[in-house]
């Protein structure tokens, strides 16, 4: 199921910037070279166990069933972090 960036879930992800803000995630769709995934990893205040947690809470919240909404959920939160860049 292909999930879109509502109003909740916009609403909710501003709620808890602190966490998502510096998320460190991909688009798992077309994934970055490995370099800057390394990049993106080694920036993130986050551990990868903390990632995990993160993503699996958005999925929680939104109703997105583990493991397949998973990759929904980092899309979608990566489109909210590029939404905030602008």
């Amino acid at each position: 199921m292909k999930y879109k960036l509502d109003v909740q879930m916009v609403k909710w992800l501003d709620e808890n910037n602190h966490d998502y803000k510096n998320i460190a995630i991909d688009n798992q769709f077309f994934p970055s070279p490995s370099e800057e995934r390394a990049s993106q990893i080694e920036k993130s205040p986050h551990t990868m166990t903390e990632r995990r947690a993160l993503i699996l809470k958005f999925c929680d919240k939104f109703n997105m069933p583990s493991p397949e909404g998973v990759p929904e959920a980092i899309r979608v939160i990566g489109e909210w972090k590029t939404l905030k860049k602008h």
